[in-house]
């Protein structure tokens, strides 16, 4: 008699994706560097400026395999000639058991493999690089924001913030073994710098590992966004993040 493996086990092998596609890394210490981008679908964290709702406040997603992944990966790597993939999402640590193996395979393959994570889950994967992007105040969504109830404003509010995830990434992405790990904070004015310090002193973060992004997804908006916080990252000594896919491509899928 044949034996189909149950949900549980379709759960732990194939994973939710959004999309994948290759394109330019955008943000970070590698921006500008081509790269392909696995976008996992579902989010712990609802974000008021989520420029990514299809994986957070509704999801879409098809089911994929580890196989099918892993040719889909392959292909747009060999095509657009890069060895760099980015895990993305949503929240991939949602979905670290499939993930790890994965990842393992991609890291002996010689890819170099970057982890954007929102830091309220801490799975040590097989990465290069942990971008770490801690939600801040401003990220609360309003209590009615898309028809939802103040119920998901509290949840996010509660979830956002979690130092201990945050300190072991840091402690296990240190900059030994060929991973390291940097923190990306989402800024829309020097109103975020006080709580930005706050956590750093708390946990603490290495100074040079924060960068500040402008919270901009309309490219009009970019030079003023980008000169602002760049006065920021001057009077502070924080590294500053582009948004070179906003700038390029627009705030559009795919990119």
């Amino acid at each position: 008699m044949e034996v189909r493996p149950g949900p549980e086990s379709r759960l732990l092998s194939a994973l939710r994706i959004s999309e994948i596609f290759a394109s330019i890394q955008g943000e970070g210490r590698l921006a500008g560097t081509p790269s392909v981008f696995v976008r996992t679908s579902f989010c712990n964290l609802r974000c008021r400026w989520c420029d990514t709702p299809y994986t957070s406040w509704t999801p879409e997603f098809e089911w994929m395999d580890a196989a099918s992944l892993g040719e889909r990966v392959e292909r747009l790597s060999a095509e657009h000639g890069t060895r760099h993939l980015v895990l993305t999402g949503g929240e991939p640590l949602l979905q670290a058991e499939a993930l790890r193996p994965l990842c393992e395979r991609w890291w002996h393959e010689g890819y170099h493999l970057t982890l954007e994570t929102n830091a309220t889950i801490f799975e040590p994967l097989a990465v290069h690089l942990a971008s770490l992007s801690p939600k801040l105040r401003h990220s609360i969504p309003d209590t009615s924001q898309n028809g939802h109830g103040p119920e998901l404003s509290f949840w996010h509010a509660r979830t956002r913030l979690q130092p201990d995830v945050i300190r072991s990434f840091l402690d296990r992405y240190n900059g030994g073994n060929g991973r390291d790990c940097q923190v990306k904070f989402v800024v829309e004015s020097e109103r975020e710098l006080g709580e930005i310090d706050s956590l750093a002193a708390q946990i603490p973060i290495p100074r040079e590992k924060i960068l500040l992004m402008p919270q901009v997804v309309e490219t009009a908006k970019i030079p003023r966004a980008y000169a602002s916080i760049r006065e920021l990252c001057r009077r502070t000594g924080f590294g500053f993040s582009p948004r070179l896919h906003i700038e390029r491509f627009g705030n559009r899928r795919g990119t």
